[in-house]
């Protein structure tokens, strides 16, 4: 199977999970957790003057490149924390970059979603690739690709020394529709890109993006956003929870940044 990363709205059937899973353990499989990974960033924040520092809470966003704009998007919930924590004197930071705060543009909390500024030179000096417009929703049982970064609020830090735990799966989608994208990603001990252990931990994971794979015709695989993770697997009184992803469906998601 060949890939285009500029391939048009492909025309063919979404790939399967089991054949994006073998597409994962070839030649392809480093440069989609490369690219997955590097158009979502860790954002995360907290108190200047705790000594020594540590992360408050984080999240992942996710950064976007419409033909009318370059955003992120996060979860709502990120955002909603973010405020309950900023009177305590917080600094804001992606990756290894510190901001202000969030710009934003479009708030939802019944669709969980937010999208706010992004400044194109500084997604160009953290190093981070923007994923392409259009969105494109998968079919149920189509092969996503999922990608985020876990966080430990205990863990003392240090700003611009953090050891990310990057989140990479490669999921099946279970359940599609214009609001909401249902996945479950099995553990796969004999996938070094996709290995999940029972219970994993996912937390701050909101926020980062679900891929579609797709193949046209013509055999041209290609990849489209389908979502944005907004819930994550919870395993509280359970030690054999099922590894259940939710997010929202891009089709919430306007090309100037607005959620509908």
């Amino acid at each position: 199977m060949r890939y285009s990363d500029h391939s048009p709205w492909p025309e063919g059937h979404p790939i399967s999970r089991d054949k994006a899973k073998s597409l994962s353990e070839g030649s392809l499989g480093s440069f989609y957790k490369g690219f997955a990974l590097s158009c979502s960033a860790p954002l995360f924040w907290f108190r200047s003057n705790d000594k020594p520092l540590r992360i408050l809470h984080n999240g992942t966003i996710t950064i976007v490149r419409t033909p009318r704009k370059l955003f992120g998007v996060t979860a709502d919930h990120v955002i909603d924390q973010y405020e309950i924590d900023r009177p305590e004197g917080i600094k804001l930071q992606i990756k290894t970059r510190m901001i202000r705060g969030p710009r934003i543009i479009d708030r939802s909390p019944k669709r969980d979603l937010a999208t706010f500024e992004l400044d194109k030179h500084v997604i160009a000096d953290l190093g981070l690739q923007p994923i392409e417009w259009p969105f494109r929703l998968p079919s149920e049982g189509g092969g996503l690709l999922l990608a985020g970064f876990r966080g430990n609020s205990k863990e003392y830090i240090e700003p611009k020394q953090l050891g990310w735990s990057p989140f990479f799966a490669i999921g099946r989608a279970r359940t599609v529709s214009l609001d909401q994208i249902t996945i479950l990603v099995p553990p796969d001990d004999d996938n070094a890109n996709n290995s999940l252990p029972l219970n994993y931990d996912f937390g701050g994971i909101s926020g980062g993006p679900i891929i579609g794979l797709f193949e046209t015709a013509s055999n041209v695989a290609c990849f489209r956003l389908s979502g944005v993770i907004t819930e994550q697997p919870s395993y509280d009184g359970s030690l054999d929870s099922i590894e259940r992803i939710v997010g929202t469906s891009a089709e919430a998601i306007t090309e100037f940044g607005m959620i509908r």
